[in-house]
């Protein structure tokens, strides 16, 4: 056994000095204790002390594997998609030989089936949402054609009525460059066939008989 050591305390003689008065009594100053060390047979009876021992998991035989199969038959799985109301499934079989021990798992697919459940009406939710938008989406479109169509109408009805125009007005100078052209024939003609004027200078005389000259091969007179 190993005996602590404790260090004993140490007197001091301080002196103070004073104006007054002196005191040459001595002061004790005590040191803190050091706390004992362990023994070495604590620590020798800690070391010694045995550990525990882990148990290995069981090892199932096939005997023990087909009773725990035959526990769990018949399943049917719920179906989510077709019908909205709850269906439990037969997932145990509580029987005497059964290894399950008589555990339900009904639950956990209780638990599953109403959280589809709850899942379902925010699935329908949002996808009427989503029809909603896509529909107004669609009407926005449909009016912006409509729109679109009833311009074209618009322009396509104003370029018609400002070609009509147009041709009416070609038609109307078309009439009246004949109308000015028939005068001019005429007048052409009967200045062609007026006498000529012997009383007139002979340059003048000269000059009529240029224009008549002109006129009957413009107009390709045979006379």
């Amino acid at each position: 056994m190993v005996r602590a050591m404790v260090q004993r305390p140490v007197r001091l003689r301080v002196r103070f000095h004073f104006d007054d008065d002196e005191d040459d009594s001595p002061v004790e100053e005590v040191l803190p204790v050091k706390p004992k060390k362990p023994s070495g047979r604590a620590a020798k009876a800690k070391k010694d002390k045995p550990k525990e021992v882990k148990e290995t998991p069981k090892e199932w035989t096939v005997e023990e594997e087909i009773v725990l199969c035959q526990g769990w038959k018949n399943v049917e799985m719920p179906n989510f998609y077709q019908s909205q109301g709850r269906k439990k499934s037969k997932t145990s079989e509580t029987t005497s030989g059964s290894a399950s021990g008589g555990l339900n798992l009904n639950e956990k697919e209780d638990e599953a089936v109403e959280e589809t459940q709850k899942f379902q009406p925010m699935a329908d939710k949002f996808y009427n949402m989503k029809q909603k938008k896509w529909g107004k989406k669609d009407n926005e479109q449909q009016s912006y054609i409509e729109l679109k169509n009833r311009e074209l109408s618009i322009r396509e009805a104003e370029a018609r009525e400002i070609a009509q125009l147009k041709r009416k007005k070609l038609e109307i100078q078309r009439r009246t460059l004949e109308l000015a052209e028939r005068k001019k024939w005429d007048r052409d003609i009967l200045f062609y066939n007026s006498a000529t004027d012997t009383t007139l200078p002979p340059i003048k005389q000269e000059k009529m008989l240029e224009m008549k000259m002109e006129i009957k091969t413009r107009y390709n007179l045979d006379y």
